[in-house]
């Protein structure tokens, strides 16, 4: 599972250096609907959890409980 996700964790963290926020929010909802569309679970479950963790950090409180 680790080196089948390395490169979504790979292209999260060179979003996260770029600096924008809603460039981070925009690629992890991208490989939201990307996971979901190829019914990739793995994939869906970790993108998922970054979203939620993206939200609390932001102070979305609501959004991250969803």
């Amino acid at each position: 599972m680790e080196e089948r996700l390395s490169p979504f964790f790979e292209q999260l963290d060179g979003v996260y250096r770029q600096g924008f926020p809603e460039a981070v929010e925009a690629f992890l909802r991208e490989s939201l609907c990307r996971a979901e569309a190829e019914t990739d679970r793995e994939l869906e479950l970790a993108v998922r959890n970054e979203l939620g963790s993206f939200f609390r950090g932001a102070g979305r409180y609501e959004e991250s409980l969803s």
